[in-house]
């Protein structure tokens, strides 16, 4: 880049030069081009502008800055701390480069190797992983209005193509900020700003989560924070994301930080169960789940994932009472009526599991796993139609199911339709050569027809990969 201060004077208000003029300032990365005679220059020979405040203990009535942002390792701190040298009623004026326009979607940069980050003025999403929203990055700084910010693309031919940097000449591709520092009269209207900008960007990370987008999700919830710590709800969802990628340690930060500020809201007390449920810290969690339910009664999902702690633990009849009262208070949540469902079946209660499994499938009609388990309780009930209805469609939603043509066949078996049963038994091990039930199925058919060195191939490799299960062609579980 060249010239790149006095390509940008050119464009200032008659107000803006006077602030220059009229003022002391210090310009920080001015080369060999100071925005002022006079001005006091601060570049690599007069030290670090990563540290700036070990060289600098001053205030100015202005501070400028041309295209030296991007060379920072942390822009952030960087800029916070150029900005403690304003003083109040004092200015910032910043200039970096536009990443569309500039680096124009290559990044590291190829035009200048020392871009460590790209900048745009805000948007959702970015080409590029170092990527800043100059907007929420200025908007972050204590009693500071923004003025003016605009992009300055002035000679810049878009028809070029991006193997030329066209600020070598006359062109600008840049961002340009002028920031005021605000005195007490003025504070309140920022806030008011910075607080709905705040809220903006919250709901900007919530559709990105919803979406799975967990890169932006993750820069839009921490500059919600930053704008506005006081958010308990930005501190929450970021938490959950950090629970889902797995970045324990920074999620029970957050939901602690969210117990501080709201000290009575369930859903950070559940939240924070969750993940001491996911740690293994059985006992914190349980703690935690029972004070969201004792703060809200009605907080189904507290009562949800208070279960799936029993469930761990081993106690399902208090997973189903649980299960029971989250029902109870909104009997159209399928989640729970198929989580009760499971837990039926492994107790044996099938009547109740179906009753269950129905309301699921109704709900929800594609559901793989329902219509699977809705045959296996009908095939526990001896109640083959239903079975083999129910387990068809969990194939038509699931072709390539080895184990729903496992339990088919196992329905036929039970309905002593041999061909059938054998014929769907060995789809299954088609579909997954390592599944111990299917072999058990064509094993307990073929002994059943008397072919009993084929039946004992099959059972063996079924004993050898799940030595635990049975299959019996005479089990009359009716339950």
């Amino acid at each position: 880049m060249a010239n790149e201060t006095s390509k940008t004077k050119r464009l200032l208000t008659e107000e803006e030069m006077r602030i220059l003029t009229d003022g002391r300032g210090i310009d920080i990365g001015a080369g060999s081009d100071p925005v002022t005679p006079d001005v006091y220059v601060f570049d690599l020979l007069q030290g670090d502008a990563n540290n700036i405040r070990q060289y600098v203990n001053d205030e100015f009535d202005f501070v400028f800055s041309s295209h030296c942002l991007e060379h920072m390792y942390d822009p952030r701190k960087a800029l916070f701390d150029w900005w403690t040298l304003v003083k109040p009623g004092g200015y910032l004026f910043l200039v970096v480069p536009d990443e569309d326009l500039y680096e124009q979607g290559v990044f590291p940069s190829r035009f200048n190797s020392d871009h460590k980050w790209t900048f745009t003025i805000s948007k959702n999403k970015s080409w590029s992983n170092r990527s800043i929203n100059l907007y929420s990055l200025i908007c972050s700084l204590p009693n500071s209005k923004i003025l003016k910010m605009e992009l300055q693309d002035n000679g810049y031919d878009r028809n070029l193509g991006n193997q030329i940097d066209q600020s070598r000449w006359e062109a600008m591709c840049q961002i340009f900020a002028l920031v005021k520092k605000v005195g007490q009269n003025e504070r309140e209207e920022v806030e008011r700003d910075r607080i709905a900008l705040s809220q903006t960007l919250y709901q900007q990370a919530l559709n990105f989560h919803q979406q799975k987008q967990l890169g932006a999700a993750l820069l839009n919830y921490s500059e919600a924070i930053e704008l506005n710590p006081e958010l308990a709800e930005a501190w929450v969802d970021r938490g959950v994301l950090y629970m889902h990628v797995n970045q324990k340690e920074s999620a029970l930060a957050d939901f602690n930080k969210a117990i501080e500020l709201k000290p009575d809201w369930s859903v950070a007390y559940s939240s924070r169960g969750v993940l001491y449920m996911q740690s293994g810290e059985n006992r914190q969690a349980e703690k935690d789940l029972n004070k969201a339910i004792e703060l809200n009664p009605n907080f189904v999902h507290a009562y949800i994932n208070r279960s799936l702690l029993h469930i761990q633990s081993g106690e399902n009849r208090r997973a189903i009472e649980d299960l029971s009262k989250a029902i109870e208070l909104n009997s159209n949540f399928a989640h729970a009526h198929y989580n009760r469902a499971l837990l039926y079946m492994q107790s044996g209660e099938n009547r109740r599991a179906i009753q269950d499994l129905s309301k699921v499938v109704a709900q929800n009609p594609g559901s793989y796993n329902a219509h699977k388990h809705l045959g296996i309780a009908h095939i526990h009930m001896q109640q083959i139609h239903l079975a083999l209805t129910s387990l068809e469609k969990a194939v038509l939603l699931n072709p390539d199911s080895s184990e729903a043509y496992t339990y088919i066949g196992m329905a036929f078996a039970k309905n002593r339709q041999f061909d059938l049963a054998l014929e769907y038994g060995e789809k299954a091990i088609e579909l997954n050569p390592n599944n111990a039930r299917a072999y058990a199925v064509c094993g307990s058919v073929l002994s059943h027809l008397h072919q009993h060195e084929s039946a004992t191939k099959y059972l063996d490799r079924a004993r050898s990969l799940e030595p635990d299960f049975v299959f019996e062609l005479d089990d009359q579980d009716s339950r």
